[in-house]
């Protein structure tokens, strides 16, 4: 049972700071996603007609989305155990 304990403390911990340590680089690169989506659907309004179906293959690939940041908030309203891990 105390092994249980402090494993959890610690998991809380490690969630944490991998948190705290990512989370801002993770909202740049879901906004550079974002943009780089809608370059590539202005590019694929612009020219998709005009081209060949198999032309260039996977054009009109898009990035995947992102969860918002709100996917997060389960991490972030962890509660503030720090150090453990």
């Amino acid at each position: 049972m105390l092994n249980s304990y402090q494993d959890s403390l610690a998991e809380v911990s490690r969630r944490r700071a991998f948190f705290k340590n990512n989370f801002d680089n993770y909202k740049e690169i879901r906004i550079l996603f974002e943009s780089e989506n809608k370059e590539r659907s202005f590019f694929i309004a612009k020219y998709g007609k005009l081209l060949p179906n198999n032309f260039i293959p996977n054009i009109g690939f898009m990035l995947p989305d992102l969860p918002s940041d709100e996917y997060f908030k389960a991490d972030y309203n962890l509660p503030i155990i720090e150090g453990y891990h």
